[in-house]
């Protein structure tokens, strides 16, 4: 499977159904003891005042970045079917402002290698559990702006192609657009899955090809308020268009991979009491 060297992503900037994952309790309970300091911090704040984690808990960044995803996954758990409460949407701003700071911190040195080394530390961390993922996501489609930033500049980071069917899951809400930052959160997803169009494996190939389908017929391209929109439609298609028939849009996904992607699509869809025709797993 090819692999890219992440860019920071420059794309400004709710959703009902957290992800409840099964998770190894043993290790599960691990992270809570070795990590209390970074729920604790995270969880210090309120919906008025969210936390900041102290720069203390960041001079063991592996550490950190390793912690700063468990938090996250358990936010993710915290997000209900009406979507993040505002206690939750600050925990996830508080977590979010956290990662960023370790993302441009070059604690590894320069600032193109400190970046790549976070995104490599990150993906062997969260790249097994779509609820960071899925918390970023979230994220991405917050009232709060700050929120938004934070969570599309990481996880437009992070993305690949083990984890990039969250965003395209919840592109395909039928609900998306009736929520508050509608258009802008479905801009922001489209930036985010934009990264692995030029790679994506067969399963993601296929649903990013039906996702740009649906959403072309939701507007009128004439329309200036959409103009974001169909200029990431357009570079969606053309960077799925750029593969060949020798890359890996005729590679199928690792069946664990495509497990995941399918578990966490058929949970998405049965807590929030929605059905999307046109992703499949």
């Amino acid at each position: 499977m090819k692999t890219r060297l992440a860019q920071v992503l420059a794309v400004s900037v709710f959703i009902p159904g957290g992800l409840l994952l099964a998770a190894c309790s043993a290790s599960a309970q691990q992270n809570q003891r070795d990590c209390s300091p970074f729920f604790d911090a995270v969880a210090a704040g309120n919906a008025k005042v969210p936390a900041v984690v102290p720069d203390r808990l960041f001079l063991d960044t592996d550490l950190a970045i390793r912690c700063l995803v468990a938090v996250s996954s358990k936010i993710n758990t915290e997000i209900g079917q009406t979507g993040a409460s505002a206690e939750t949407s600050a925990k996830l701003l508080s977590t979010t402002a956290a990662i960023r700071t370790l993302m441009t911190t070059p604690s590894y040195g320069q600032p193109r290698a400190a970046l790549a080394s976070f995104v490599d530390a990150f993906q062997k961390s969260a790249d097994a559990d779509l609820n960071v993922a899925s918390a970023l996501s979230y994220g991405a489609r917050d009232e709060n702006a700050d929120l938004r930033l934070n969570s599309v500049l990481i996880l437009g980071n992070v993305i690949d192609d083990a984890t990039v069917c969250v965003p395209i899951v919840q592109l395909n809400d039928p609900r998306l657009l009736g929520t508050p930052t509608g258009v802008r959160a479905r801009a922001n997803l489209l930036g985010i899955v934009n990264v692995v169009a030029p790679y994506a494996s067969r399963q993601n190939f296929n649903n990013l090809q039906s996702t740009i389908k649906s959403v072309e017929k939701t507007f009128d391209r004439g329309d200036p308020n959409f103009n974001s929109t169909s200029r990431l439609l357009a570079n969606i298609s053309a960077r799925l268009g750029a593969q060949t028939d020798s890359s890996n849009k005729n590679v199928t996904m690792p069946e664990n991979q495509r497990r995941s992607c399918d578990e966490y699509f058929e949970h998405y869809t049965k807590i929030n009491a929605i059905s999307i025709e046109n992703v499949k797993y």
